[in-house]
Parts: C-alpha cells; structure tokens; sequence
C-alpha cells in the first residue's frame, strides 16, 4: 500500500504536452541562448553537469552525456538521448526561453535568496510560478499521468482495468 491517502485530483483547464522528452540537443540549444556563448554553455552548464552525474570520477558513474560534438553549428555528441540529470531551475529557465523565443508570457520568476530576480540562471536560489502566464512549464504530476495513460481515466492501468503483464 502507498503511505500517502488516495486523493482525486481534477484538471480544471486543458493543456499541451509534448510527445516525447526534450532531447541533449534541443536542452544545448536553449542553453547557448541562455548562457551566451559556447564557452560558456561549457565552462557553466556541460562542464559543470557532466561532474554532477560522476563523469570527472573513477571509474566513471555515467558517460558525459552533455558532450559538444562540434561548437559551429552547435552539435551534441550524444543529440537524440532524452535529457535527463537536468536541476530544477535550469529546467525552469529552459522553460521561460522556449516561451520568450515564441513571444509567450514566461511562467516561472527566478529569483534569489532575497526575493529579488534574476537572469543568470546560476544565481537562482527562489522561484515563483506566474499562473497566469501562458508559456511552457513543467506539467504537474496529475498532468503527467492523464497524458502517461494517452487520456484514459478511471482505469487501473493505462491499457484499461485487465492485468495483462505483456502490456507493461
């Protein structure tokens, strides 16, 4: 049994959901928008993403995934893996530069220890959700699961009620 309480939760408005995650390449792409320039996408997110996961240790936890194949045009090595070992407020940042770059009202306001904004991703401590705002967010866990079960409500499993262990 699950140690929290069974609750109904409903979606009071509708709402967009991608197909599929966002790829390396597409995550690399929104950062050189938001940090600049190449040098410093590397020097502060690839660099500093690919330490986090256990690249820089021996042996390695995980491959440097973040890996540029080439600066001009910007190429991952790695461009069609779903990004994954993305921090919170660099997935909100990602989320605002999507909207700014289709002219969309960002939804989330980084801010630092002090409540005051900020655009340098890195000194993001706080953040506040615009609810208003009609820009890309992160969908919430009651979001996730309607479009994990592909709109199918009321069943057990996202194939209807039958246990079916090939459908897993």
């Amino acid at each position: 049994q699950p140690l929290f309480v069974k609750s109904k939760v409903a979606i009071s408005r509708p709402f967009w959901i991608s197909k599929t995650e966002m790829s390396i390449q597409e995550v690399l792409e929104y950062e050189q928008i938001i940090w600049g320039t190449v040098a410093r996408l590397t020097s502060s997110f690839v660099t500093k993403r690919n330490n986090e996961i256990g690249v820089g240790v021996t042996p390695p936890l995980y491959p440097p995934i973040y890996a540029i194949k080439t600066p001009t045009p910007l190429a991952a090595a790695n461009p069609d893996y779903p990004a994954t070992f993305i921090l919170y407020y660099d997935a909100c940042q990602i989320c605002n530069t999507m909207s700014q770059k289709e002219g969309l009202a960002p939804v989330y306001k980084l801010m630092d220890n002090n409540f005051l904004p900020v655009t340098d991703v890195s000194k993001a401590k706080k953040f506040d959700i615009v609810i208003t705002a009609n820009g890309y967010r992160m969908p919430t866990e009651a979001e996730w699961e309607v479009a994990a079960r592909g709109g199918l409500s009321g069943k057990k499993f996202p194939w209807g009620d039958p246990q079916q262990i090939g459908a897993a």
